[in-house]
């Protein structure tokens, strides 16, 4: 089954302005072979960033609240959050390498 959690907080090596590393209220998805990361500043309603990865060797070594998959750790939180408005197609869509 692919991965598709949300909302996550991700540390890993993220792409762009976010120079610590790190993002919060987040979607981390694998999708066709890559891994994408959607950010957005209100918790899914606006996504503001989606970017595509290499996905990582293996697979993560915990499934559940908190995981490891290669560079990328991934924790996720039960908050309320518009995440499930968006489909995976359509985020894939704003997806930029």
């Amino acid at each position: 089954m692919p991965l598709d959690v949300y909302p996550v907080t991700v540390r890993g090596p993220i792409k762009g302005e976010n120079r610590q590393g790190v993002a919060t209220f987040a979607r981390l998805f694998e999708h066709d072979g890559a891994l994408y990361l959607a950010q957005s500043r209100t918790k899914g309603r606006t996504v503001t960033d989606v970017t595509r990865y290499e996905l990582p060797e293996g697979r993560p070594n915990r499934p559940g609240r908190a995981a490891k998959w290669g560079e990328w750790v991934y924790s996720s939180c039960g908050c309320a959050n518009s995440w499930r408005t968006h489909s995976i197609e359509s985020l894939v869509a704003l997806a930029k390498d």
